[in-house]
């Protein structure tokens, strides 16, 4: 017989596939987010399993992205091109960032926009 602690990790499984929102489906199970959490760092099988969900669900998003873009949403194609093609020169900008905590920031943004007006 499966322990009700199993039972429960199944079913949430199930519902953030759907939802893809931790607390929501922290509530339906009942279970507070804490649990949740403990379960992610204690159990390997199911931390693995929420990955995979999560990773399924990147997936759909993702081919439902692209299918817009195929059937010609412009501001699909646009997202599109400026994430998956910057290789390509479809990447707006070009960012770095170096961060040392209560010590020293620095951002550099080199926009490729406007290049060459005063080149």
């Amino acid at each position: 017989m499966r322990r009700r602690g199993e039972e429960v990790k199944e079913k949430f499984l199930e519902l953030y596939a759907v939802s893809f929102n931790v607390s929501e489906v922290c509530k339906k199970v009942g279970i507070c987010r804490d649990t949740f959490y403990s379960w992610l760092k204690k159990d390997e099988e199911f931390a693995r399993k929420v990955k995979e969900v999560e990773e399924s669900v990147i997936d759909a998003v993702e081919n439902s992205l692209i299918k817009k873009a195929i059937e010609g949403d412009v501001k699909a194609q646009i997202y599109f091109l400026k994430t998956k093609a910057r290789s390509r020169g479809w990447g707006a900008e070009d960012e770095v960032s170096l961060q040392i905590p209560n010590v020293l920031k620095i951002e550099i943004v080199k926009s490729s926009e406007g290049a060459g007006e005063n080149s």
